[in-house]
């Protein structure tokens, strides 16, 4: 069947053609909404490289998992849910490695770096501290807390006298304003990759 005469068939019909291995009904599906899901993952991700590996990671596994998909899937629903999911994952790993990251720029000696992986730590260190400067001051007491005291969220809850899910809901959003903050730093870019990714 010709591209051309795909276009106008409806996602489910699509859907049991690509269950079939048909890759020119892939093609049209991808066509119609990669562009949408790309949008939805940048406004996300604040990155354009990100958004694109996002998104062609949701067509590829949709095309692996191809033969258990139902017929009457609602293929946009299934891609932009699985997007949400990716992005989620995504921006949760992030965190994770920020805040890793930032205790062990903390720990490492000074004698044990290279110049570049000390110019790029000291490069990270500094925008993580702008970034905590801009947290309230109990946000910025939380993350002090937990990274440079180490305390757990029981520790830090019992220390400050309020609950262990406060302390959770507000160190989320610690980390959510850091990556934010270091996201939008005209220099971020190589440095968060390099430390991100290492």
């Amino acid at each position: 069947m010709e591209l051309t005469k795909l276009i106008n068939l409806d996602d489910n019909v699509l859907a049991g053609l690509i269950k079939r291995g048909n890759q020119l009904a892939f093609a049209t599906i991808y066509d119609r909404y990669h562009k949408q899901l790309y949008a939805l993952a940048y406004r996300y991700l604040k990155s354009h490289e990100m958004a694109e590996d996002a998104v062609q990671q949701i067509f590829v596994n949709f095309w692996i998992k191809r033969e258990s998909i139902n017929e009457t899937l609602n293929i946009k629903s299934f891609l932009f849910t699985s997007l949400k999911n990716h992005t989620l994952n995504t921006i949760r790993d992030h965190l994770k490695a920020i805040e890793k990251n930032y205790e062990i720029l903390l720990e490492t000696p000074v004698e044990e770096s290279t110049d570049d992986e000390l110019n790029d730590s000291l490069e990270m260190t500094s925008l993580i501290e702008q970034a905590v400067n801009t947290l309230s001051p109990q946000r910025k007491l939380i993350f002090n807390l937990k990274i440079q005291e180490g305390l757990s969220n029981q520790e830090v809850a019992q220390r400050l006298n309020i609950s262990i899910n406060t302390v959770k809901f507000q160190y989320s959003h610690i980390l959510k304003e850091i990556r934010d903050f270091v996201s939008s730093s005209n220099i971020a870019s190589a440095i968060l990759i390099s430390f991100l990714f290492r």
